[in-house]
């Protein structure tokens, strides 16, 4: 990239950063409106400029031949413990996990999610355009600021999963972790940005690897949010084997399903809020929105009168900006493919709505 064209992203990237920290801050000094308004303004002035701040370190992306997501959503902190000396029984014990009054269902269970780490790790290993991504932030004050998924690529390291691939490459070259998902749709989502930050694209394909419990509520619900296509779409499921698969099923419907189902982005749920609020002691933030410009839409979604998607990276169609009214006149052939491209627009965003209807509710 041009030293010019750097400095010139690098600048606007700064003049933007000020001016939204100015807004900010000056709101209650300066009477302006509300500061949730400000805020909106603040984020339609960074939407509006999304190409310009997408960060310029990040425009050679090294690992682009990578389409397939491997994703392990994690549920604690492996803290290990020195009393286990054999290496092949690693993780499997609760006194290696950071386990809270909130997470006593890991009790006796902690086996099954160093199953979720080597069954994921089976799938990437030999595909070489995998990569897999433990999705999980610092929700443990406990065990201090380690991630989950820190801990879980720790625990892959031990077990010698992250080891030479069939075409004789380290897996651990392919192995990353997503640091500020608090639940399971921030899972899913974030760990999208994190594969566009690593790769500089968007996967082609997703292979979820979880509770078999909770299939429902990834295939369901969490994808059907975000709009990913359900062909394009895996989940491998492994649960504990003393499991009640009544009652995890009813408790995942009362305490999970349903609030996802009322609520897809977990924007307004009191009980989908509580857990987010208890699962970031550390009160970290993402900045997904400059790394995965393009998912601007589904990231800020929360956040006041920004419900309105536009082409998402994963459609047929790529998202672009809109465009630049000017005094000319479009020729026959240019008002055709216009006319074209907005009646497969429409059918584009009936089709979704079909899809979306059970998870996502009418604006």
């Amino acid at each position: 990239m041009p030293r010019i064209t750097v400095f010139r992203t690098i600048t606007l990237t700064a003049l933007l950063l000020f001016v939204v920290g100015s807004i900010m801050l000056m709101s209650p000094l300066l009477n302006l409106a509300s500061l949730s308004q400000n805020k909106d303004f603040a984020l339609k002035l960074i939407y509006d400029n999304l190409e310009s701040l997408a960060p310029v370190s990040l425009a050679g992306a090294p690992h682009k031949k990578l389409t397939h997501l491997v994703l392990v959503p994690c549920h604690s902190v492996w803290i290990g413990d020195s009393a286990i000396t054999d290496p092949k029984h690693l993780g499997e014990h609760d006194s290696e996990w950071a386990i809270g009054p909130k997470s006593r269902f890991l009790l006796g269970r902690t086996k099954t999610l160093k199953e979720h780490i080597k069954a994921a790790a089976d799938i990437a290993r030999p595909d070489p355009k995998a990569l897999l991504i433990f999705s999980g932030g610092q929700t443990s004050v406990s065990s201090g600021p380690l991630s989950e998924s820190q801990s879980y690529w720790q625990l892959a390291k031990h077990l010698e999963e992250l080891i030479i691939d069939t075409e004789g490459n380290s897996l651990e070259e392919r192995t990353v972790v997503e640091e500020y998902a608090r639940d399971s749709f921030e899972n899913l989502l974030f760990s999208l940005a994190r594969f566009r930050e690593y790769t500089g694209r968007y996967p082609t394909k997703i292979t979820v690897v979880g509770y078999s419990f909770k299939e429902a509520r990834f295939r369901e619900l969490h994808r059907a949010a975000i709009k990913y296509p359900a062909d394009r779409f895996h989940y491998v499921g492994i649960d504990p084997p003393d499991l009640d698969q009544a009652a995890a099923a009813q408790g995942e419907r009362e305490n999970a399903y349903l609030p996802f189902q009322a609520d897809p982005f977990g924007c307004h749920d009191k009980v989908l809020q509580e857990k987010r609020i208890l699962r970031n002691p550390y009160r970290r933030t993402p900045f997904y929105v400059f790394s995965a410009p393009e998912m601007f839409d589904l990231l800020a979604y929360c956040d006041k009168n920004l419900h309105v998607f536009k082409k998402l990276p994963w459609a047929s169609t790529p998202r672009v900006a809109a465009a630049t009214t000017t005094n000319k006149k479009p020729s026959d052939s240019e008002a055709e493919l216009a006319d074209k491209k907005e009646d497969n627009d429409k059918q584009e965003q009936t089709s979704e709505e079909q899809e979306t209807s059970p998870a996502v509710p009418s604006s």
